[in-house]
This record gives structure tokens, C-alpha cells and sequence, in this order.
């Protein structure tokens, strides 16, 4: 049964301002992922983040959640370039991401 995927508003903010290709790109990936993702192992983010995933899509990093039991995705803030340790955390601390998620 294929997950849900919902956004958040400032996933789609991130979204919107990507190229039109590349934010079809990142949504086909998504679809891709939300159909099959009973079948994979996602991969699970540390630190700061711990308890959200990951999905690459090229340059590109989507912070997401799963729920397995409603079969629901959450995009949480993140559809961003790939980005530094030192970076993250100080978006972090100054509240760039938004929780919960993808």
C-alpha cells in the first residue's frame, strides 16, 4: 500500500524556489519512494536530527518522517542542497528547520 506523502508549507516554500526541473525531480523521487517503501531501509539521520529521515535526490537532501501504521510521509522543511555539519547546526540553532517532517 503506498504512503501519503504531505508537505509542510515550508517544504513547499523550498520547493518553489528550486528550478522546475529539479523540483520534478525531487516530487518523481518522492512518488517513487512513497510506493515503494516497504521495501527499503531509509536512511535514518543522527545528532540534532535523530528520528527523521533522509532521502538524496541528486545535490539535494529531503527531511522527511515516516508513520508506518497510517502509511504517512511528512516532508518536513528540508528539500535543500546538501549541506555541512557545521552548516546544519547553525541552522538549527537559529530555527531553519521546522519539526516534525516529510
Amino acid at each position: 500500500m503506498p504512503y501519503q506523502v504531505e508537505f509542510l508549507p515550508i517544504a513547499i516554500n523550498n520547493l518553489s524556489h528550486l528550478d522546475s526541473v529539479v523540483a520534478q525531480r525531487i516530487l518523481s523521487k518522492l512518488r517513487w519512494l512513497s510506493q515503494n517503501f516497504d521495501a527499503l531501509t531509509p536512511e535514518m539521520l543522527t545528532g540534532e536530527l535523530k528520528g527523521l529521515l533522509k532521502l538524496r535526490v541528486g545535490n539535494y537532501r529531503v527531511i522527511y518522517s515516516a508513520n508506518d501504521k497510517a502509511h504517512l510521509m511528512v516532508c518536513i522543511s528540508s528539500v535543500t542542497a546538501k549541506i555541512s555539519t557545521n552548516e546544519r547546526r547553525a541552522r538549527l540553532s537559529a530555527g531553519s528547520f521546522v519539526l516534525p517532517v516529510l
